[in-house]
């Protein structure tokens, strides 16, 4: 048998669904809640994105059918050089994605202070057994990109990745 005494046992160990509850339930929250009011601190207006089509400007109220949906593909050589400037500057891939999404926003949104979602795994390292714990562990966090400030791109892109790293550390609000 696949299972006899002799056989080396395959199937991981997991870790309780209830240790990250209970993580999650006992956190002190404080300093999470400090660390998004000051990330946060001077963005006031929501912006609806100013996006033009032939005859009319859409809005965040039109139906969603009345939205095109625009698709590009990184090419090999693009993707290649984009992974080694990451590399070089000590930034993941995600944050130059991110950067770009960041200057969408600020273009349509005809503003230089963009705030946006992002999701996370939400597997923090303070759970104890956490790479065990089978179970939806996501948490959606802010991201806030400042353009304009006569940051250079590589400068913007490592700010990115910096509070990035910074917000993961307090998903738990």
């Amino acid at each position: 048998s696949l299972l006899s005494e002799d056989k080396v046992d395959c199937v991981p160990q997991f870790s309780p669904y209830f240790h990250f509850s209970n993580w999650l339930a006992n956190k002190d929250k404080s300093l999470d809640r400090q660390y998004w009011k000051e990330y946060l601190e001077g963005f006031t207006a929501l912006v609806e994105l100013n996006i033009q089509k032939p005859g009319k400007t859409l809005s965040i109220n039109e139906p969603i059918q009345e939205i095109s949906v625009y698709q590009t593909l990184l090419n090999k050589s693009l993707t290649e050089k984009l992974i080694k400037y990451a590399r070089a500057n000590k930034v993941m891939f995600n944050s130059i994605i991110q950067f770009s999404w960041a200057c969408l926003l600020a273009y349509y949104g005809q503003t230089n202070d963009v705030v946006y979602g992002t999701t996370l795994s939400g597997r923090s390292y303070e759970t104890e057994g956490v790479e065990r714990i089978v179970g939806l562990l996501i948490a959606s966090i802010p991201v806030r990109v400042r353009l304009g400030n006569n940051d250079s791109v590589s400068d913007i892109i490592k700010a990115i990745h910096l509070n990035f790293v910074r917000s993961e550390q307090h998903v738990a609000v």
